[in-house]
């Protein structure tokens, strides 16, 4: 049974911080980028923070067996970079 809606992840770390993302297709293992510019990221520090998406480019969501990476560009290798995708 596969599912085709929008995924809205929550993550709480170990800091009590509170962020994630909202994608407009279910996650899935992948070679491309996929998604829409409708997905973002936000944050809970100490208010909401929501970064939406800038239009520099369609790096949405990705995966594999060994990762997650939403959003990308210039160095979009997952790490801790500023993604060009959102603002």
């Amino acid at each position: 049974m596969e599912l085709d809606c929008p995924v809205l992840m929550v993550i709480k770390d170990m800091d009590n911080q509170i962020f994630g993302a909202f994608s407009t297709h279910p996650f899935r293992l992948s070679e491309h980028y996929y998604g829409t510019g409708e997905t973002f990221l936000y944050s809970f520090c100490p208010e909401i923070k929501v970064y939406r998406w800038k239009g520099e480019n369609s790096y949405f969501v990705k995966g594999n067996t060994d990762s997650l990476q939403i959003g990308g560009g210039g160095q979009a290798d997952g790490h801790e970079h500023h993604a060009q995708t959102f603002t």
